[in-house]
């Protein structure tokens, strides 16, 4: 009989939650992320649930489509000690998201 249970992440990080994060980050829904891979939408949802670990295809198109490596999408530490770009892009996303709520609905930076 075959053990089909997840095996332990080392990461602080569960995959799950990371990919979930820097879906989020990119300012996307599950619906998006599907498009944008080539995946199923359920199959999105059943990822970040932790139902589900993608195959190696799977997990390639994720990385391709989010546009970030295979150690940041594992959860794995930045090698060189920079900051990633996919950091700084979500940074930015969120503050012009921020900008563009203030001038809708009155307020300062």
């Amino acid at each position: 009989m075959t053990n089909h249970r997840r095996p332990p992440t080392a990461a602080k990080t569960s995959f799950p939650e990371t990919l979930a994060n820097i879906r989020m980050r990119r300012g996307w829904s599950q619906h998006e992320l599907a498009v944008r891979s080539g995946i199923a939408n359920t199959t999105i949802s059943r990822i970040e649930s932790g139902h589900r670990l993608p195959d190696l295809e799977n997990f390639r198109k994720l990385a391709q489509a989010l546009e970030v490596s295979a150690d940041e999408l594992l959860g794995l530490p930045n090698r060189d000690g920079r900051v990633r770009q996919s950091t700084i892009d979500g940074l930015q996303g969120l503050a012009n998201r921020i900008e563009v709520w203030l001038e809708r609905f009155g307020g300062e930076a």
